[in-house]
């Protein structure tokens, strides 16, 4: 009620200069009409009304839990929508740089895909629709990796965590508590006691007792909702700790987990929708990640990271970092990024280096997984209030150019989200008709599922390409 009191009164054209800065404040008449530029590359509607919405609105079960149940898997399963409002691109070497990715859906072979993104994927939304499009087309079940501790809400999975985990990450506000860099393929970990400062202080502290239940979530993609078994990932442990998992109230799992520091997996067979892990001991290991799988198909595992760039791959340990993608078997990357780098960014020099920064964590990412595949999508359209409108971010364009770069010259194919949305000011026409926030940077749920088909689409039409083309 106060700034609304000073919006109506203050003056339109500011007051009082103090040197060579004027006072200024968005007045009331603004407020009540704020106008959006004209401008725009598309018509949203004509956009999205190319957009195959029958998988958007109800989006087709895997009855199975392997890949028998696919009438031809690897080919044409699903009629694909080949109206592509934005196309893949690619550099010198072509859609050459996915056909390892290609030839692993066309003969059937398990995929696994690591999508990491900012807060745009967060909650599972792009990814999860993803994930459920492939897997229903070239089989696979389970929702993947699962981020203990997680900031966001997800209806991808069920967790329940005890009282007193705490979360730390290796790309953000890093915590100087954390004295090393294994902070495992999620650029996070997670514990249930604090850390000690020294090794010979853990044996003064009391025995804890910890817990996190995991599981399917009825709110979840059909497919998310099955899987055969469970993992969990670990390092960092220096004491003794014992960990009891429950399927239920049957106890399925108990030992001491390995007290040497290094990197281990538990990995146990899942017939119950819903798991208890239970820990105990004077020191919790650094908790990496749990997974919920099938044993074969696709897995997309959404790596969520609120605040990243996509700059944070460097400073990680490498070795824990291989060794987990090693485990995993990784064989696609998706670098969703950049809409964390826009608004700070304030000239094309500091764009060029975004890109290069961007180029080189790629380049690291492809000698820790040298025959992996990579796909970069860049940001959505974002609108700055300018005046009494919203309009595009003013280096946007320059971000997306630079993405694209670097994607191209680490041999990465990109998709661009920008022009796929409409281009300059569409963001505003997508928050009108509901399919983004008023923040006028995320997509809203049914937004979220619009923009992941477009890409799906996109993906879709050169793996069509390439099972059509004869060799």
């Amino acid at each position: 009620m106060i700034l609304a009191f000073i919006s109506a009164v203050f003056p339109k054209n500011g007051i009082v200069e103090i040197g060579k800065v004027k006072l200024k404040f968005l007045p009331w008449h603004d407020v009540l009409h704020v106008k959006y530029s004209d401008k725009k590359d598309k018509d949203v509607e004509i956009l999205i009304a190319k957009i195959d919405t029958s998988s958007i609105i109800k989006t087709e079960a895997f009855t199975g839990a392997n890949t028998d149940s696919i009438e031809t898997p690897g080919t044409k399963a699903e009629k694909i929508n080949f109206n592509v409002v934005q196309r893949l691109e690619f550099g010198e070497a072509g859609a050459g740089v996915l056909f390892s990715f290609f030839n692993k859906l066309r003969s059937n072979k398990g995929v696994r895909i690591l999508h990491y993104g900012d807060s745009q994927i967060e909650g599972d939304r792009m990814t999860g629709f993803l994930r459920q499009k492939l897997q229903s087309q070239f089989g696979g079940t389970g929702v993947g990796l699962i981020i203990p501790s997680a900031i966001y809400h997800t209806n991808a999975y069920h967790i329940a965590l005890s009282d007193g985990w705490k979360r730390y990450t290796g790309f953000a506000n890093i915590d100087p508590a954390v004295k090393h860099k294994k902070y495992g393929v999620m650029a996070a970990f997670s514990r249930f006691t604090e850390f000690a400062g020294d090794d010979s202080l853990i044996q003064h502290n009391p025995v804890k007792e910890a817990w996190i239940e995991i599981g399917a979530s009825k709110a979840a993609y059909s497919n998310a909702q099955q899987f055969s078994h469970a993992k969990l990932f670990y390092g960092n442990c220096s004491d003794t700790v014992t960990l009891k998992i429950f399927s239920g109230t049957e106890e399925i799992y108990s030992s001491v987990m390995i007290p040497d520091k290094n990197y281990h997996t538990v990995d146990v067979a899942a017939n119950s929708s819903l798991l208890k892990y239970v820990f105990k001991g004077k020191d919790s290991p650094d908790i990496y990640a749990f997974s919920l799988e099938g044993k074969e198909g696709v897995m997309i595992d959404n790596i969520a990271l609120r605040g990243a760039s996509g700059t944070f791959f460097n400073s990680l340990d490498q070795n824990l970092q291989k060794q987990m993608f090693d485990d995993l078997q990784v064989e696609v990357f998706i670098l969703q990024f950049g809409g964390n780098t826009v608004p700070y960014l304030d000239d094309e020099k500091e764009v060029s280096d975004y890109g290069n920064w961007l180029e080189s964590q790629m380049r690291r990412l492809k000698k820790l997984r040298p025959d992996a595949d990579f796909i970069v999508i860049g940001p959505s359209d974002m609108s700055t209030r300018s005046g009494d409108a919203f309009t595009t971010y003013p280096l946007l364009p320059k971000v997306v150019e630079a993405m694209k770069q670097a994607a191209f010259n680490s041999g990465a194919g990109f998709w661009d989200m920008y022009a796929a949305m409409g281009g300059e000011n569409s963001m505003p026409e997508w928050v009108e008709k509901k399919l983004a926030g008023e923040d006028y940077t995320h997509f809203s749920p049914a937004g979220s599922k619009y923009i992941i088909q477009m890409f799906y689409d996109a993906l879709m039409y050169e793996y069509d390409q390439y099972i059509t083309t004869p060799e």
